[in-house]
């Protein structure tokens, strides 16, 4: 099975910082979390282990991925 397709009912989240409508999108699945461009609705979705997702998001707080001064 695609694993895309844990996410064809699910309840798709975007930032309450977007504000122009060009933002990603994520849903959680069962040990799964995916990622869409919300324009592209009906497209698949980037599907990440939660593990991964949680450390992406780890390095993103911790500035891990912040341009060099």
């Amino acid at each position: 099975m695609d694993e895309s397709s844990h996410f064809e009912h699910a309840a798709w989240r975007v930032s309450t910082f977007c504000d122009s409508g060009s933002c990603v999108e994520i849903a959680l699945g069962q040990n799964l979390v995916g990622m869409r461009d919300s324009k592209n609705s009906v497209g698949s979705p980037l599907v990440f282990e939660a593990k991964e997702w949680l450390e992406f998001v780890s390095g993103v707080r911790n500035g891990e991925f912040d341009p060099p001064d």
